[in-house]
């Protein structure tokens, strides 16, 4: 299991990325660019709820087949955002003024 539980609005989070990649169920805060990133292949939690974040923390570790489920998902979508992909979204989201 990959659990990201970012309280920064970061842009882009290469450690999802890679533990997408692993194959590993994610869970993650729902903050930055992290929804985008993770698609529908994980879980999101509301970032600073640390009740909601150990609640399905202990689904996924009460469900092994859940668990395994997720983490193909998440493999499925990694594929889907090479590394060459993923280097001119991160370019591109830099150069984009805000």
């Amino acid at each position: 299991m990959h659990v990201v539980p970012s309280r920064w609005d970061e842009p882009f989070s290469l450690s999802l990325l890679e533990g997408m990649a692993m194959g590993l169920a994610v869970v993650a805060s729902a903050t930055g660019g992290i929804p985008e990133v993770l698609g529908r292949a994980g879980i999101l939690t509301p970032r600073d709820d640390p009740e909601t974040l150990a609640m399905v923390l202990a689904e996924l570790l009460d469900d092994a087949d859940m668990c395994r489920q997720r983490g193909q998902d998440a493999r499925r979508r990694a594929e889907t955002l090479p590394w060459s992909a993923v280097w001119d979204r991160i370019v591109a989201l830099a150069a984009s003024p805000e």
